[in-house]
């Protein structure tokens, strides 16, 4: 027995066995290690358009957090279940949250995870897989799958799939072609969420509710916090409001005489006033007199628009034109505004009113209840603003758009997204507030292609685990073992 370990052949053995156990020992060493690296060095991006990468302006906005913030990618099943466009968001986030040490990421399973939802007060049915939470001990701000990746048509603004689908069925009976894109917007959502998690305060948009008025959706309420700004709702108005812009959303009965005075109040200190209307407007003799200050009135009917392309299947649905501001730079989606009424401009020392979109020269006014759209007898045909910017010179300012079902989610949705776009840019502009990082963050166009392994490449790769990779240590072990022989 003694002999058989002494043996050349035995020792040879052994000495290769050794040699191979010492190599995969260090293969198992330096995987640990690239291990303990961080994310963003060991998470290449191989992808054609760097779809992965984080932008110079996203890795500024990041290293700026200096409070601990919290990132939950919302998921049902957890990471292994996660689709192309899960992997995609996941891996942006990782890289994201390990640009900065104050980031902590963590992917939730909503199915076993029950509580985290309502920890945080978020309803539940309105929550879709692939949604993000950006926490800090300050607040917490939800941003929907929806927000992140969208398909957009040039000209028609956001679509949902259905939609893309629709317009392209649409396009190819036309014999046109329609380009959808798929797009990628997680820069600027979750930069935007890090601004507001972490700042100290926010500007206060306050919406009135005891009038009638609709309240706002979600969505829109998201797109305006997604400004940097704090949203609350006040019944009455007790004392002048101290905040950066008071919306008054389709009421359907009159502000009090007090209200009227406590508004005119706020605007003589710059506030900022934002309100969509219906037809009959003019029966509110408190809410008129705040918009009279400032050289605008209503008239009663609903405007009817019969030229082709400004108004959208019936035609007092109307897309009106767009005339160029600073408010709306840069937006080319369309603005819905069902049953609109026209707004009288005259002019007043003090105040600069544009015209933000004004219909047709051939658009009519019709009695809101005439059974027909045609033309009444002796109705002027002529172009009418439907929403204005009036701005004073103590820095105040009203919007007025006039369709109560302006910021009403149908409406939107119908216009592309466009709706929300222009009252959310329009926000920016007369609170003066912008989203982190502004212009500088525009989305990505997603590739079709499947990021995958040519076969070429897998087998490559295979024959060098396989093959070269056992063949090197034998050829190691072998020439180690020669030597050995020779002395």
């Amino acid at each position: 027995m003694k002999n058989l370990f002494t043996s050349k052949t035995v020792k040879l053995g052994l000495s290769a066995i050794a040699v191979t156990a010492l190599f995969l020992v260090a293969l198992i060493l330096v995987n640990s290690l690239v291990g303990l690296l961080p994310k963003n060095v060991t998470l290449t991006d191989a992808s054609e358009n760097k779809m992965y990468s984080i932008s110079d302006a996203a890795k500024r906005d990041i290293a700026k957090v200096k409070d601990s913030v919290s990132i939950y990618l919302l998921t049902s099943g957890g990471e292994s279940t996660l689709s192309e466009t899960g992997i995609h968001l996941d891996t942006f986030l990782k890289r994201a949250a390990a640009r900065n040490g104050k980031l902590n990421y963590k992917v939730i399973d909503l199915y076993t995870d029950l509580a985290f939802l309502s920890e945080r007060g978020i309803d539940s049915s309105t929550v879709t897989s692939l949604s993000v939470v950006v926490e800090s001990d300050l607040r917490y701000r939800y941003i929907d799958s929806a927000d992140i990746f969208y398909y957009y048509i040039d000209g028609i603004g956001k679509v949902s799939k259905s939609d893309a689908q629709m317009y392209q069925y649409y396009a190819s009976m036309y014999g046109t072609t329609l380009e959808v894109f798929y797009q990628f917007d997680g820069e600027a959502q979750l930069t935007s969420a890090l601004s507001y998690v972490t700042s100290d305060s926010l500007p206060l948009i306050i919406s009135l509710t005891g009038h009638g008025e609709t309240a706002l959706t979600a969505t829109l309420k998201n797109q305006l916090t997604a400004l940097g700004t704090s949203f609350s709702e006040l019944a009455t108005l007790t004392i002048v409001p101290g905040c950066e812009m008071l919306i008054i959303n389709g009421a359907t009965s009159d502000i009090s005489a007090n209200e009227a005075n406590l508004i005119s109040q706020y605007l003589k200190k710059g506030g900022k006033l934002m309100l969509t209307t219906a037809s009959g407007i003019s029966m509110f003799p408190n809410l008129t007199s705040v918009l009279e200050d400032y050289g605008l009135s209503p008239v009663d009917g609903v405007i009817i628009d019969p030229t082709q392309g400004n108004y959208y299947t019936y035609p007092n649905w109307l897309m009106p034109t767009s005339n160029p501001h600073l408010s709306t730079a840069g937006i080319t989606s369309s603005l819905l505004l069902p049953s609109a009424h026209a707004i009288i401009v005259k002019d007043t020392a003090g105040v600069n009113t544009s015209y933000l979109f004004n219909t047709s020269t051939a658009s009519y006014i019709i009695p809101v209840e005439s059974p027909s759209a045609e033309k009444p007898e002796g109705a002027e045909e002529t172009s009418y603003p439907v929403g204005v910017i009036a701005e004073a010179n103590n820095g105040s300012a009203i919007v007025w758009f006039s369709s109560a079902a302006l910021l009403d989610d149908t409406a939107n949705q119908y216009a592309g997204g466009g709706n929300y776009q222009h009252v959310t840019s329009i926000a920016s502009y007369i609170c003066d507030v912008a989203e982190t990082g502004g212009s500088e963050y525009k989305p990505l166009t997603l590739v079709t292609e499947q990021l995958t392994m040519s076969g070429v490449s897998r087998v490559a790769i295979a024959a060098l685990v396989v093959l070269v990779v056992p063949l090197l240590v034998l050829v190691i072990g072998a020439t180690y073992c020669h030597r050995r022989k020779m002395r």
